[in-house]
């Protein structure tokens, strides 16, 4: 493993040696000695230390705290400030370039040593946090969810890259905002709940309509959890996707089973579904022709209806061949009715997928007349 470089930066030349001296019985490459700020700057970017130490006060138009920051803002060096009499006001100016430690002269060995290497182990341990940091954003503003956070008071403090794709506003837009200003006003009472269970620690979801900078409305699903420093909450975290399409597919299905409701309803002839002939649904006509009541018949196999086991199979053969064949079945039959009567049916057919048989059948059953019973055929 290689020594630590270490750049030395005082203009009292004594000083420095006797610092370099030290350096190196703590086993420490001292990478340069220089006296001024340009030539600190320079030697900086020559040699590329893993260490300055750096005197405040140093001659010429560069001082060690101009020097310091410009080598915070070049490069990724962690800087040690040396200084004697600096007054409070030069010292206040120092904390801004945020050094790694302060070193009273003269320079005590063991203070040295010390420091060196507490601030090589906390400048290793910033750069894995940088990373970890950077990993994780790079992370967030890859997925297609949202990210975000607020404050205890609702307001938004954080929000990736991926609320401009879904809402068409900004980041800069959303931070500093309360979550209220973008929630659909008849979705708000709800929203405000959650956030109270949220923050009460209570796990959960929620789905509401967002606003748009266009002016119109999305629908998303959100999920958050406390969000907590130094033991205390202090707001709001979590995901939200939209889930526009999925909602408009929802709708769509509502409408769609809505009106098929009301064909069945409105239908005169009874009408229902089977799946390897046990009855999975039947319409109000249906039951007042057997005089079955819907949940007498839901989950029952359709044998329930014929007068013998000889009919239901014969029934069942004949119309899935002319399924088979022609994509439709359609067949005369008898219906025991639940009070022991029996009716003369025209049965007919029709698959919920042609390809493939086991996801239903639909069929509908109407009354007909027994042959002896039509008109010009009296009973004898």
């Amino acid at each position: 493993m290689p020594k630590p470089k270490i750049l030395v930066v005082d203009d009292e030349i004594i000083i420095a040696m006797d610092i370099r001296h030290m350096l190196e019985s703590f086993d420490y490459e001292v990478a340069a000695v220089c006296s001024s700020g340009r030539e600190a700057l320079r030697l900086t970017e020559v040699h590329q230390p893993d260490l300055i130490l750096m005197d405040i006060i140093l001659p010429g138009e560069i001082d060690g705290i101009e020097a310091a920051s410009q080598i915070r803002n070049r490069y990724d060096i962690p800087v040690i400030y040396m200084t004697a009499n600096a007054d409070a006001r030069t010292v206040e100016t120092a904390r801004r370039t945020e050094p790694y430690a302060y070193l009273n002269k003269p320079i005590q060995e063991r203070d040295l040593y010390s420091n060196i290497d507490s601030a090589l182990y906390r400048h290793q341990m910033d750069k894995k946090l940088r990373a970890s940091e950077e990993n994780y954003r790079n992370l967030i503003e890859q997925i297609n969810e949202a990210v975000f956070a607020t404050d205890l008071e609702g307001k938004v403090t954080f929000s990736s890259a991926a609320i401009q794709a879904m809402t068409g506003f900004q980041q800069s837009e959303v931070m500093g905002r309360h979550f209220k200003d973008f929630i659909h006003p008849e979705d708000l009472a709800k929203i405000e709940e959650s956030v109270k269970q949220r923050l009460a620690g209570k796990k959960g979801w929620a789905e509401c309509r967002i606003r748009t900078k266009s002016g119109g409305y999305i629908w998303i699903h959100a999920s958050s959890n406390p969000l907590f420093a130094d033991g205390r909450c202090v707001g709001l975290n979590g995901v939200m996707m939209d889930i526009t399409e999925r909602k408009m597919a929802e709708e769509e299905l509502r409408l769609r089973e809505a009106r098929v409701a009301s064909i069945l309803r409105a239908a005169p002839i009874g009408i229902g579904v089977v799946v390897n002939r046990i009855l999975k649904e039947v319409n109000d006509r249906f039951c007042l022709m057997t005089g079955y009541s819907r949940d007498e018949l839901i989950g029952r196999s359709a044998c329930v209806l014929y007068p013998d086991q000889e009919e239901f199979e014969r029934v069942g053969r004949e119309k899935y061949r002319q399924i088979r064949a022609r994509g439709t079945g359609s067949i005369e039959t008898r219906f025991v009715k639940k009070d022991g009567s029996i009716i003369h049916v025209l049965l007919s057919s029709s698959p919920i997928n042609p390809g493939d048989l086991s996801e239903g059948v639909t069929f509908t059953a109407m009354e007909i007349k027994e042959p002896d019973e039509k008109p010009g055929n009296p009973r004898a």
